[in-house]
């Protein structure tokens, strides 16, 4: 236990920690300035927590209802979490934003932290740490606060991965370890469903060292990981079994036929620059698609020949492991990859700086300069949309206090303008700004005839909301 502890705590390890927080403000700049980005998702908690309370917020959010699907949120931690930020979302959005690069740093460190662990050199630790934080992987759960779940699952889940390392190494059986490993699973669950994949972690021991299976305190660490995912998943059978069950135009649909795209979308998006949303995977061109699968087969295959083949596997796996429950529903979005841009960075990392042939780290330093690139421009297109949001947010406000606080207010958008920001404004909301109840819709039809009784108004492409609005053209 003492050596283990050592290679996580020294005075080396101090610098490098705080050159990691420090870097995070330089990596994640757009994130944390972003004046805006907030989804339908966290603006309906943001309306709950305006028109309620923050006591009558927690008492509605903080519960432990299993829901009629698996895809039915029960996250009681992150929505805790999501609460307290509710008292800056309007006013100060530069807090909810810096908090969530805070989150993410936080992780980094903790890779740091296990790799150093596991034996890595510190540099390859460190300089994986940096590459996790500056990786388009990353970006989505980080920038958009309702993803923060994505972000606390990974974090409980690393926790629980230390422990069960140092619970290896300790020279005395403690009995507050295996305590602590169902602790920090618990948390996990109560961040995110996904967590259920996180006891499949401990195929890294077995891997690493096949005379692990002997030991007897792997396998309690085992049975410490895996019973409250049991229980949970007990807890939560009839809602996983309506899923199974639920309609094949739900987003959140399960099914087999979509394991095979998901897969290959998942596997070439760290290295297709111009990709955000993925969803708009389907307009790449084959050829850059093609391109950045061969740079992804090429980091397995460059890992199998200088480590071992059992490494390579290892990587493919732990790479889908956070992935494995979002593998069957057709519903695609970077922030599930989260988890996976932790293998990612230690990948790349560990050929960077420990391959010693220009063979294997000049094709590796050609991914990362893609993996810097594409995190760029995501970034910047978070950055954009979240400037968008607010330029519609105080303009609509302002319309609405300007024309005596309407009951309905009925948008239209302007030809080539971010509509998908409009809609992210407004779906089934009944606030603006701190100004409740009011009505809000979208035609998105142009031709379509206006309700006389609401307030028309339009986006331009600068996201200003206007009224009235021009008059149709052909």
């Amino acid at each position: 236990m003492k050596s283990t502890l050592s290679k996580i705590f020294s005075s080396e390890t101090t610098r490098h920690v705080l050159g990691i927080y420090a870097a995070s403000f330089a990596f994640m700049c757009l994130l944390i300035a972003n004046p805006g980005y907030f989804s339908h998702d966290e603006l309906q908690r943001f309306d709950f927590y305006v028109q309620h309370g923050l006591p009558a917020y927690f008492s509605a959010m903080l519960n432990l209802n299993p829901g009629n699907s698996f895809a039915t949120p029960m996250r009681p931690f992150s929505f805790m979490i999501q609460g307290l930020q509710n008292l800056f979302l309007h006013d100060y959005p530069v807090v909810v934003h810096l908090s969530a690069a805070l989150v993410t740093a936080t992780i980094a460190v903790l890779l740091y932290w296990l790799s150093a662990a596991f034996g890595l050199a510190r540099k390859i630790a460190l300089f994986a740490a940096l590459l996790f934080m500056f990786s388009p992987l990353a970006v989505q759960a980080t920038g958009w606060s309702a993803a923060l779940m994505d972000q606390w699952f990974v974090l409980w889940g690393l926790l629980c991965l230390l422990a069960v390392k140092v619970f290896l190494t300790q020279q005395r059986f403690l009995f507050l370890t295996p305590v602590l490993i169902i602790a920090l699973t618990l948390l996990a669950l109560l961040s995110k469903e996904t967590a259920i994949v996180w006891p499949g972690a401990l195929l890294l021991f077995v891997l690493l060292d096949f005379k692990q299976l002997r030991n007897r305190r792997l396998w309690i660490a085992a049975a410490a990981w895996s019973l409250p995912v049991l229980v949970y998943l007990g807890y939560r059978v009839l809602g996983i079994k309506a899923s199974m069950a639920s309609d094949a135009s739900s987003p959140y649909a399960i099914s087999f036929h979509n394991v095979l795209q998901n897969m290959f979308v998942y596997f070439v998006f760290p290295f297709v620059p111009k990709l955000g949303e993925l969803q708009n995977w389907v307009i790449v061109p084959t050829k850059v698609l093609a391109l950045s699968m061969l740079l992804h087969v090429f980091v397995v295959g460059a890992l199998a020949r200088l480590a071992s083949w059992r490494i390579a596997a290892l990587y493919v796996y732990g790479y889908f492991l956070f992935l494995l429950p979002v593998l069957f529903i057709p519903n695609l979005s970077s922030h599930y990859l989260f988890g996976s841009a932790l293998v990612l960075a230690l990948a790349l990392a560990y050929l960077v700086l420990n391959a010693g042939k220009l063979l294997y780290q000049i094709p590796a330093c050609l991914c990362i300069v893609l993996l810097a690139w594409h995190c760029v421009k995501f970034q910047q297109e978070l950055y954009e949309d979240g400037t968008c949001m607010a330029r519609l947010a105080a303009s609509s406000e302002s319309l609405f206090l300007s024309h005596g606080r309407p009951a309905h207010i009925q948008f239209r958008f302007e030809s080539g303008s971010p509509a998908h920001v409009l809609l992210r404004y407004t779906t089934d909301r009944n606030q603006i700004g701190l100004n409740f109840p009011v009505r809000m819709s979208v035609l998105l039809d142009a031709s379509a005839a206006s309700d006389a009784a609401a307030l028309p108004a339009y986006m331009n492409h600068e996201c200003i909301a206007q009224s009235p609005p021009p008059p149709l053209t052909n």
